[in-house]
């Protein structure tokens, strides 16, 4: 019976209002095939992207995914940045005259330099929104960034065949994008959500998709 092995006897139905979607139509308009011939595998450049409207709802953790990648991006081009600056060179000075600029670090300076090492090292985070309102974020109302976020640009959606990894987070609720993203020929990576659509019982993790975001580690 419907849903039985899913511990439930709901018949899940598609959503009328985002079927129509001119997103959806668009991605659904080229064929498998079609994304795989004009973007092979080897041609995509290794970075997850993301480009959306900073819409989120209860999440998991009590933080916004978007929001929150976002940010991470953020600090991965300022620590890139930082990385590719020339290392001034040492000062003769007995450390005791040094300026406080040129003392040994302290653990937490230590630690937060070591953190910028590992994001300026790790692989591409492209994730931008297209709207941003401070008083919404979710990061700097936890207090974790202060910092806000410039607007990223629109991206049409052939850009999306460009990059190996494709980031799926959720909206208020489910985000209608997933089915044309795994159409691409790109790694989906699904954000673990609460929220499903008709067809989620018809995947399988780790075969049509990898799922994160499932622990307030990750």
């Amino acid at each position: 019976r419907p849903g039985e092995q899913y511990g439930d006897l709901d018949i899940l139905i598609p959503s009328g209002s985002f079927r129509m979607s001119s997103f959806e139509g668009k991605l659904l308009a080229r064929s498998p095939e079609g994304w795989r011939a004009a973007y092979p595998w080897a041609s995509k450049r290794s970075a997850a992207f993301f480009r959306g409207t900073p819409y989120c709802g209860q999440h998991n953790f009590g933080r916004c995914s978007r929001y929150a990648l976002a940010h991470l991006s953020a600090e991965q081009q300022l620590a890139r940045q930082r990385s590719n600056r020339q290392p001034q060179p040492p000062s003769q000075q007995p450390p005791s005259q040094q300026p406080p600029s040129q003392q040994p670090p302290s653990q937490q300076q230590q630690l937060r330099r070591e953190r910028w090492q590992r994001l300026a090292s790790s692989p591409t985070l492209d994730v931008g929104l297209v709207e941003y309102n401070p008083s919404h974020d979710t990061e700097r109302s936890r207090g974790v960034r202060t910092y806000p976020l410039p607007k990223a640009a629109r991206k049409p959606d052939s850009v999306l065949g460009h990059y190996k990894w494709l980031l799926h987070l959720d909206g208020h609720s489910f985000s209608n994008r997933l089915q044309g993203l795994l159409l691409t020929n790109s790694l989906v990576l699904k954000q673990d959500s609460p929220y499903i659509e008709y067809y989620y019982r018809a995947l399988q993790p780790w075969r049509h998709y990898v799922p994160f975001y499932r622990t307030s580690a990750e």
